[in-house]
């Protein structure tokens, strides 16, 4: 709803940790659930790499928003996550298969009850279920990692992020390493794994629904029904 900063879709959500630099989304996407580009004013960034918002969405986008994700919860194996565009122009979905006419049907009754706003298809190499998996493996052997602060699905590139200390850990890639070798040990090692830097938090606030900077409503969609992951 307007003026709180809501989540779509689940997320690297992180208790306790200030991120500082979070997922860039870059890549081909689909609009009108055919092939074409996003175009850059969908999807901006700022300086770290996240997605960043400008002006503000209104009621009708924000249903747009819940119902696409509705759609994304209920096919967990086609879809990965949804977003709002930077400039809240519309959505855009990320996908793992080409959607069946059955879907395609689906977003397109979505936008015909809300023509003035776009709704993309991104192509993702890796499922919303996929991606959950191998968080929960990540979960079994986690405390064994010094330097990892926390870890978590980034559903709009549909890869795992790994948020390491950027002080403390010298070798961020020795973190992926071992997570990537306690990952083989569970059988569970297809999904592309991020290493990206953070900090501690001053303070335990509690589980946030983003952690970090103001990152705007978009991230709605990145953390409507997951759980987040922390090391303590």
């Amino acid at each position: 709803m307007p003026g709180k900063h809501q989540y779509m879709g689940a997320v690297l959500t992180i208790l306790a940790i200030t991120v500082t630099a979070l997922a860039s989304l870059p890549g081909h996407a689909a609009a009108d659930v055919g092939e074409s580009e996003i175009p850059k004013s969908c999807i901006q960034k700022d300086s770290n790499g996240g997605m960043v918002w400008v002006g503000g969405y209104s009621l009708d986008l924000d249903r747009l928003g819940d119902e696409l994700q509705d759609l994304v919860e209920a096919h967990p194996d086609d879809f990965a996550g949804a977003a709002y565009c930077s400039d809240y122009s519309g959505v855009y979905v990320s996908t793992k298969n080409r959607l069946s006419k059955e879907l395609q049907k689906e977003i397109e009754k979505l936008k015909a009850k809300n023509p003035k706003y776009e709704v993309y298809v991104k192509p993702v190499k890796f499922s919303k279920n996929e991606l959950e998996s191998v968080v929960d493996s990540i979960g079994t052997f986690v405390d064994t990692i010094p330097g990892m602060l926390g870890y978590g699905p980034d559903y709009m590139e549909g890869v795992v992020e790994a948020i390491y200390h950027q002080d403390e850990a010298s070798d961020p890639q020795e973190i992926r390493s071992k997570v990537l070798a306690g990952l083989s040990k569970t059988g569970n090692v297809k999904v592309p794994i991020v290493m990206k830097p953070g900090l501690p938090a001053v303070a335990d606030v509690g589980v946030q629904a983003a952690p970090g900077p103001d990152l705007g409503p978009g991230w709605r969609a990145h953390a409507r029904s997951s759980t987040s992951q922390v090391v303590r």
